[in-house]
């Protein structure tokens, strides 16, 4: 598939069917399975449902033959890159190409932050690798991008019950963004951006499965 077939497809797409849930797709926003238990052999908790993708993992590109699929990758890939009037729909669609995942990781540092942004949210937080990115853009100068990580942080504590082992320090930065005595319905500062207030709930979101899970 060339750049322009796979632009027209995205674009086809887009106006067949309505914005789904979340802040971009339910690829990852779903509610995790039962309370994961304590893995004896790492100290790292483990899923008692089966393992699910936080990032590249859906199964409509699956449909397709290797060598349609390689075509599209690389024409997503493009795209992601060099146009961002469907970036949204681009990253969506990569998300059904788990064999895509490693040369998303490698646009990491792209300059764009909407790149970025993309990227960060289609990392695997159940990989050890793509948990450290996640942490290692929580400081990222995007708010955007900071807003992705925070949410694979969350993905991660929904599934796992616990932070990341290499998140250092991160339940006081957790604490200090939606302190317990925040509401989430309480209104944001006029001079928080609406992503920044995002992250606040998110961070909300986190601490509540935390504690839930004796985390905290």
């Amino acid at each position: 598939m060339s750049k322009v077939e796979v632009k027209a497809e995205l674009l086809g797409r887009a106006s067949r069917f309505a914005p789904l849930p979340g802040p971009h797709n339910s690829r990852t926003r779903t509610t995790p399975g039962p309370a994961p238990l304590p893995d004896p052999a790492s100290g790292r908790s483990c899923r008692t449902s089966p393992p699910r993708r936080g990032g590249a993992g859906g199964s409509e590109g699956h449909g397709r033959p290797r060598r349609e699929r390689r075509a599209a990758v690389e024409a997503l890939l493009a795209l992601l890159t060099a146009d961002e009037t469907v970036l949204r729909h681009t990253r969506n669609a990569l998300g059904e190409y788990p064999e895509a995942l490693p040369a998303v990781r490698r646009l990491i540092g792209h300059p764009s932050d909407k790149v970025r942004a993309a990227v960060v949210s289609l990392l695997d937080e159940d990989e050890d690798g793509d948990g450290r990115l996640l942490l290692g853009h929580l400081h990222d100068p995007s708010e955007l991008v900071r807003y992705e990580a925070w949410w694979g942080i969350s993905r991660y504590v929904n599934g796992y019950g616990a932070l990341p082992r290499d998140a250092h320090g991160l339940l006081g930065e957790i604490e200090a963004l939606a302190p317990a005595t925040r509401s989430p319905r309480s209104p944001r500062s006029p001079r928080s951006s609406v992503t920044s207030f995002n992250i606040g709930l998110t961070a909300g979101r986190i601490l509540d499965a935390l504690r839930k899970h004796g985390s905290a």
